[in-house]
């Protein structure tokens, strides 16, 4: 597949320093040389958008140097290059280059002759603060390094570091290196306080993996809470090349899990040999995302992956295909590149499609949300190359080659980078940049950079002030009668405004962020942002800062100081959304020299655990019903989950499931303690209380049952009813003395009885004698009064008169059968 890559973020170096005009031109065929015999330069942006490129010389036996250049294109450091490392080799040099705190210039080279990787770090001044080997946790030493990858962050620098030990074994570690003044871990007391860790020195180095299993470095990144690795080692299952993660926190602990997680299962696999170009992206919130492509049959296949701060995948298997299938037009791509657009990840890259015998090319997009959704129904082709040189219906021209690719974000605008050649052979090209929007709705399409030579590692970045700052090294001439003319390759430098224009944008601008601005709920946010005034500030002369938010109730202030402005803003008490926060920089005595910048605070929830408001003891009496009420709070107002357990103590019965619990004492023989615990849990977190019941042995065994009453001849039940007495284990009734009662059972606490007939009035005395589980035995009598029944007047006339109606009724029937 003939299609090139734009994004280099490591390059090969050679340059004499010959550096042009000190402004940029104003038109895409001018443009700032930075050095001539220069091959694969890399560029940074520091906050003040000054840029920083690192370069080697050949005559000088690859020596690696930096130049700085302000953003009006004026190189700095007293118009000369520093040198970095007097390397006398004759190897070419790869390298790495990121900024840090305070502006700093991180640095990572090899030094192939000497088996060498050096990091170093570069004041904002150009002094050399320190250069060190990085450290290595074989014990077997190193004696073959290869080049370090690196990442800067508040504490010093994160890096990568793959070698080979001196026995045999390659060795892939993952250490950081502190020059923040950081002393070290807590003192105990009655120690003597560590010392202050040396400049440079690594603060820890400690393998990626404790298996034997060997791991390339892919990409290293830092976000707020550690240090996110990504590399490249062979599955265990079947031996093929995959994506493996791992996250430390600053002092080097592993975040997810003791070895690094596997981020490609299933079919999915990268190819066998080389290393993937893939570039991680801080999502804001502790986690990352990348784009990656996998190579098909014959084509190749992009996928999106986003990782959360826990290490839990968005998809499965290799992530979700965002490149059109193979049955589209455009078939195979190139590697793609990706930023984050507020809270969408952005990703851009060129198409390749199988129409004439030239092919066809495309820049295409694509953009996904938080939630795995994607923006756009299918990728768009933002741009083909028929849109340069339309042939009607003639798919025999060879129209060129669109190649490369590196996405950026300014504010709501979304730009690619990329190159379009005069024809196949791409030997005449030029750097183009697209800019759109969020739904794909094309804004420009400009000429960034347009030398009509052969193009190779160009290395696009963007400005905090929205210039899109290209570093990109130009071949030989091109002329009508000759392919090459004689002459030396360059290595170049353009600025590229956000409204297409070359060089900077006028006036007062304020600095934009490159990443999301998230913070938790109730926390506090600040950050620092810039002003640029292309008018220089005279004696006397100053900025007014204002800061607003759209909400009152949120607090916001900016203060300047030195050149730059101190934005803090605090969120009203349990308030998670977004805030659009406004601030305005203006100039003290024209007030038209002004500028606004819009930004958007997202606060994110955290969940506040539930409260619980609990007595901590309460005292009962024996066989007593207890009542107690927990106030369960959630300031969330989120579904709780609510258990009791009883810990300890005599078991009794509950509902557990009740802010309110409600049970009975056990009957005792001695004071005892009931202890139960009140667990509320939302879907992030529990809480728990104890509550401890004092329960008293203050109730004697007591039956308590009325005397009662039947009619002779009759029946009824004694119903006793006991306290202070445990489980019943024996019943005993028995009678005392009276008259001779039918007793149903005797060994039931219920007793049914039945009376005899009697001829006057009888009392009979029974007694119940009741064991309990624990022992107890207590005793209570009853008298039972048998009631005889009275003769009523009336009564045996009634009698002889049923006695007569029964004989007229029998003489009746006597007479009906004679």
């Amino acid at each position: 597949m003939n299609i090139n890559h734009l994004v280099l973020t490591i390059g090969l170096v050679s340059s004499p320093l010959v550096f042009a005009e000190s402004q940029w031109g104003s038109d895409p065929r001018s443009y700032l040389t930075v050095a001539e015999e220069a091959d694969a330069s890399k560029s940074a942006v520091d906050s003040k958008g000054n840029i920083i490129t690192g370069f080697s010389v050949v005559s000088e036996r690859f020596d690696f140097h930096l130049a700085k250049f302000d953003r009006e294109g004026n190189q700095l450091w007293n118009g000369e290059s520093v040198l970095v490392k007097d390397r006398n080799t004759s190897f070419i040099l790869k390298w790495d280059l990121e900024i840090g705190k305070d502006d700093a210039i991180y640095t990572a080279f090899d030094d192939v002759w000497a088996s060498k990787t050096y990091i170093a770090k570069t004041n904002s001044d150009g002094t050399l603060a320190w250069m060190v080997e990085p450290g290595f946790a074989s014990e077997a030493g190193v004696s073959r390094s290869n080049l370090a990858r690196i990442h800067p962050n508040d504490h010093g620098v994160a890096f990568t570091h793959r070698y080979r030990d001196y026995n045999y074994i390659t060795q892939f570690d993952v250490g950081l290196i502190r020059d923040d003044g950081f002393k070290g871990s807590e003192t105990f007391e009655g120690e003597e306080p560590i010392e202050e860790i040396i400049a440079g020195e690594a603060y820890w180095v400690k393998p990626f993996s404790s298996t034997d299993k060997s791991y390339t470095s892919v990409d290293v990144i830092t976000v707020n809470d550690g240090i996110i690795v990504l590399s490249m080692g062979q599955r265990d299952e079947d031996g093929a090349n995959a994506l493996y993660a791992q996250k430390y926190d600053f002092e080097g602990n592993e975040i997810w899990g003791e070895e690094p997680i596997l981020l490609m299962d299933g079919p999915n696999k990268l190819p066998g040999s080389g290393v993937p170009v893939i570039h991680l992206v801080d999502d804001g919130l502790g986690g990352v995302a990348y784009a990656t492509r996998l190579p098909g049959n014959f084509a190749g296949d992009l996928y999106f992956q986003h990782v959360n701060a826990n290490g839990d995948r968005l998809y499965k298997g290799a992530g979700a295909r965002i490149s059109s299938n193979f049955d589209s037009e455009y078939y195979d791509v190139a590697n793609p590149t990706i930023a984050l657009h507020d809270k969408t990840f952005v990703v851009g890259w060129t198409a390749l499609g199988g129409a004439g015998p030239f092919y066809d090319y495309a820049v295409f997009y694509q953009g996904i949300n938080r939630d795995g959704s994607f923006v756009l129904e299918n990728p768009k082709a933002i741009i083909k190359v028929q849109d340069f040189e339309p042939v009607e219906g003639n798919i025999d021209e060879d129209l060129g080659v669109l190649s490369g690719g590196h996405i950026s974000v300014y504010k709501d605008q979304i730009s690619i980078a990329y190159a379009k050649s005069t024809d196949y052979s791409q030997t005449a090209a030029e750097i183009r940049r697209v800019d759109f929007t969020l739904d794909g709705e094309i804004v420009r399409d400009v000429s960034v950079a347009n030398p009509n030579l052969w193009l190779s590692t160009v290395s696009p970045v963007i400005s905090p002030f929205g210039e899109l700052i290209t570093t990109f090294k130009a071949g030989l001439e091109v002329s009508s009668d000759k392919a090459q003319t004689e002459g030396a390759d360059r290595t170049y430098l353009q600025s590229v405004t956000p409204e297409g224009t070359i060089g900077i944008s006028e006036g007062v601008r304020l600095s934009w962020p490159q990443t999301t601005w998230f913070v938790a709920e109730d926390n506090i946010f600040s950050t620092v942002l810039q002003i640029a005034d292309t008018n220089e500030l005279l004696e006397g002369e100053s900025y007014s800062v204002t800061a607003l938010s759209d909400d009152d109730e949120h607090t916001v202030e900016a203060q300047l100081e030195n050149g730059e402005i101190l934005l803090t803003v605090a969120p009203k008490a349990e308030f998670s959304g977004q805030i659009k926060v406004s601030v305005t920089a203006t100039h003290s005595i024209d007030s038209t020299r002004t500028t606004t910048n819009d930004y958007i605070l997202y606060v994110t929830n955290v969940n506040d655990e539930p409260t619980i408001d609990l007595i901590e003891t309460i005292t009962a009496s024996e066989d007593t019903l207890v009542d107690v009420v927990a106030n369960v709070v959630d300031v969330d107002n989120e579904n709780l989950s609510i258990t009791w357990n009883q810990v300890s103590g005599q078991s009794v019965d509950f509902s557990t499931e009740q802010s309110q619990l409600s049970f009975q004492t056990p009957v005792l023989l001695e004071d005892t303690e009931l202890k139960f615990e009140l667990i509320v849990s939302d879907t992030e977190s529990s809480v728990s209380k104890i509550l401890i019941v004092n329960v008293t042995n203050d109730k004697e065994p007591t039956i308590r049952m009325p005397n009662v009453s039947v009619i002779e001849g009759g029946t009824t039940v004694i119903s006793p009813v006991l306290s202070g007495l445990a489980n019943i284990k024996t019943v005993n009734w028995r009678k005392i003395s009276g008259a001779e009662l039918t007793l149903a059972s005797t060994e039931q606490l219920n007793l049914n009885i039945t009376s005899p007939f009697v001829r006057s009035d009888e009392v009979a005395v029974l007694e119940l004698t009741v064991t309990d589980s624990l022992g107890q035995t207590t005793s209570q009598q009853v008298s039972v009064t048998i009631e005889s029944k009275k003769s009523s007047s009336g009564g045996t006339n009634s009698w002889g008169l049923l006695l007569c109606l029964a004989g007229l009724s029998i003489r009746k029937v006597v007479r009906k059968q004679s």
